[in-house]
């Protein structure tokens, strides 16, 4: 991974090039490539510590940490509003910027939002907010556009502080996630009543008395809707009556920007594997780059396909009624993607690393109309280079015990082209013991013999 601070000035002086400053020292010391862009007038010294270390380009002059960081210094023409107006520095950008995985922008920098927008950079932003702009009032009027366009493009917002971040009224109007630590002796509904637009909006999220902390990507995530004021916040059991003590600390709102077309994906030099979003976090995308014959070998039609969760759950729940499929009545059967109709699960949580995604999801009953299930799907992908390992788990606030049955694990669907079918069916599992095989199997519709 390549990473690239962006933003403010050289010498190091003011707090946003310190925290660039660090950033880059200690990306670069735990074995990240990590460099950091920023600009300098031709007046402006060279500090003494940086004056052995520091070597010229044609581009710039660098000044190395180690073997993975280093500081790229451009040339200003001036300092207008204590902003660098510096041509070099969208130069530089506009030819580097496909080397970077991610660019980290510290905001406030009008120059740094400038030359990202002219760089075409199509990769992942970071956008870390450190203040308003207080004190240039008509540059702001001038820059607000620009300012607009970072907050939509940056994948994830971070403050310095949590204040930041609660208290902009920049980013009060995008904020979509909610996120805090708790406490509970029971399990418990938290009740969520917000502003999204003109309209009043409740959210529920149910919280095991096993976890620690929670987060909820609110509805309208996909569409860039975002709230503009948490109303309130109501927590009671689950279960009627049932007496809790619940405790809740470092609550706060902040912003997630939903990837292009819902889909995540993580990939490496052997394999390329992606989940959508929009269908629960389900495996949609499976790609061995090594053999480029068939490309995506996951059927990913409908929110029933996909590689993703699905159990049969209690045939006879008291209150509820059961869906029909297929002119069969369906027993309780939350799926990952969603349901027969089409209607997306509803997706709770998504975080990203190089080579991890995980996802929460709400999941639907595939039987019923856009029904919410009284259960949540949590899957872990990981790639490596022997391929994807896949980690889901199941907590359930149903209340039904569930019976023994034969489930589908996972519930898979692959594309035609791939007709060996490697399985085991026998009385010994998890030992060692002989698979089976099956060969030139028909398209799932001709139902084979096994």
């Amino acid at each position: 991974m390549k990473v690239l601070q962006l933003g403010k000035f050289y010498p190091i002086r003011g707090g946003v090039e310190k925290v660039m400053w660090d950033v880059t020292a200690g990306l670069s010391a735990e074995g990240v490539d990590c460099d950091m862009l920023c600009a300098t007038l031709d007046s402006d010294p060279v500090d003494d510590e940086d004056k052995a270390r520091i070597t010229e380009t044609d581009e710039c002059k660098v000044i190395r940490f180690n073997g993975h960081g280093r500081v790229l210094i451009v040339r200003a023409m001036a300092k207008i509003a204590a902003t660098m107006i510096s041509p070099a520095m969208v130069r530089y950008l506009r030819r580097h910027c496909s080397e970077y995985d991610i660019i980290h922008v510290h905001h406030p920098d009008p120059m740094a939002a400038l030359a990202l927008f002219l760089s075409g950079y199509k990769g992942r932003v970071f956008l870390h907010w450190h203040s308003d702009i207080l004190s240039q009032k008509a540059f702001l009027m001038l820059y607000k556009p620009l300012q607009s366009w970072l907050i939509r493009r940056a994948e994830k917002v971070v403050g310095t502080t949590p204040v930041y971040v609660r208290d902009s009224p920049y980013l009060k109007k995008v904020q979509d996630r909610i996120s805090f630590s708790y406490e509970a002796t029971a399990a418990v509904r938290a009740v969520f009543s917000y502003r999204m637009g003109t309209k009043t909006v409740e959210e529920e999220l149910l919280l095991s008395s096993k976890s620690k902390s929670a987060s909820m990507l609110l509805d309208g995530y996909f569409d860039r809707k975002t709230a503009s004021r948490l109303i309130s916040v109501r927590f009671e059991p689950i279960v009627a009556g049932q007496s809790c003590t619940l405790s809740v600390s470092d609550f706060t709102c902040a912003l997630q920007q939903a990837p292009e077309d819902g889909l995540l994906f993580i990939e490496n030099e052997h394999y390329k594997a992606g989940v959508n979003l929009k269908w629960g976090g389900g495996l949609s995308w499976f790609e061995d780059k090594t053999n480029g014959a068939y490309g995506n070998l996951l059927n990913d039609h409908d929110t029933g396909r996909l590689v993703q969760q699905s159990y049969y759950g209690p045939q006879e729940i008291e209150g509820y009624e059961n869906g029909v499929y297929v002119d069969s009545v369906w027993s309780y059967n939350p799926v990952q993607g969603g349901d027969q109709y089409g209607n997306p699960s509803k997706l709770v949580a998504v975080e990203k690393s190089e080579n991890e995604i995980r996802v929460v999801c709400r999941p639907l009953d595939w039987a019923q109309n856009n029904m919410l299930t009284q259960t949540y799907y949590t899957s872990v992908y990981q790639l490596t280079d022997r391929g994807l390992t896949v980690k889901n788990t199941v907590v359930d606030f149903l209340g039904t015990p569930w019976t023994d049955r034969e489930q589908e694990l996972p519930a898979f669907y692959a594309v035609s082209a791939l007709g060996t079918f490697w399985f085991y069916d026998g009385d010994q599992p998890w030992t060692g013991d002989e698979l089976r095989v099956e060969r030139d199997l028909p398209f799932w519709g001709g139902k084979p013999a096994f």
